[in-house]
């Protein structure tokens, strides 16, 4: 199921491409922490930046009270015991958009190099004390960093969405 959430995430990441197991729920369930810390004007933002799946989620929010309408940090973590997916979203609301930094990481039980591999939207662009730099054509980054036998994969992007 690794190998599926990876090329959800990437996706996800890419285009706003849904998983096909992706729960509508799980996304209003952010929504809804979202509203909470009294930060509601980038709902499209959200929707158009998570699509999870699996068995269960996890939100947890952050902001500063000064900043509580329009700055807002999100960390999602969704998917089934032994095979999860971290979504961290900063959002920010300004003028008419919503812009998102997204960061996806999750652990694959392949090797770095065999993810690198299999995946061939990724083209390697650097490799610093073991750890593979990756980007797509349309422009997500991807770090692929050796821990204990396995590799942390985390994926980045930009995005701008319209306010609402």
């Amino acid at each position: 199921m690794i190998k599926k959430l990876a090329s959800g995430v990437l996706a996800v990441l890419s285009t706003t491409a849904a998983f096909a197991d992706a729960n509508p729920e799980f996304v209003e369930f952010a929504v809804a922490a979202a509203h909470k810390r009294g930060f509601s004007s980038c709902d499209a933002a959200i929707r158009g930046s998570l699509k999870p799946g699996g068995e269960d989620i996890r939100v947890l929010t952050n902001s500063f009270s000064e900043t509580k309408t329009d700055l807002l940090q999100m960390l999602v973590v969704y998917g089934s015991a032994g095979d999860a997916v971290q979504v961290e979203l900063n959002i920010r609301a300004q003028g008419k958009n919503c812009f998102v930094q997204r960061q996806s990481t999750l652990v694959s039980s392949d090797s770095c190099q065999q993810n690198l591999n299999s995946n061939k939207a990724l083209e390697l662009k650097n490799t610093t004390v073991g750890v593979l730099f990756a980007t797509t054509q349309g422009g997500v980054d991807a770090v692929l960093m050796p821990s204990g036998g396995q590799c942390i994969i985390t994926y980045r992007i930009g995005e701008r969405f319209p306010r609402g």
